[in-house]
C-alpha cells in the first residue's frame, strides 16, 4: 500500500487527493452525490479527470456517469491522509 499512496495517489493534485478522501466513503459515485460529499460543484471535473488519468476508476453505466472505485483497497489508501491529519 505504500507504494501506491506514494506513487499514484502522492502525485495528485492537492484537489484531486481531497476528492478521493472524501468520497472514498461512497460505493458508487456520480457528480450529485459527489458534490454533495465534497461541498463543491466540481464532481464531473474530477470524475473525468479520475477516468482519463485512469486512476481505478470503473464505469458502470455506457454513458459513464456512474462509475466505481474498486474496493477495498483504493478506498483504504484514500482514507489513510486524512485519518493521518486528523
Amino acid at each position: 500500500m505504500d507504494y501506491l499512496v506514494e506513487e499514484v495517489l502522492g502525485r495528485q493534485k492537492a484537489s484531486v487527493q481531497q476528492f478521493l478522501v472524501r468520497t472514498s466513503i461512497l460505493d458508487r459515485l456520480c457528480a450529485p452525490l459527489c458534490n454533495a460529499v465534497t461541498g463543491s460543484e466540481n464532481g464531473q471535473e474530477m470524475l473525468d479527470h479520475l477516468q482519463s488519468a485512469n486512476l481505478f476508476v470503473v464505469p458502470l453505466d455506457e454513458s459513464r456517469t456512474v462509475v466505481q472505485i474498486p474496493p477495498p483497497v483504493f478506498r483504504l489508501v484514500a482514507r489513510s491522509p486524512a485519518e493521518d491529519a486528523g
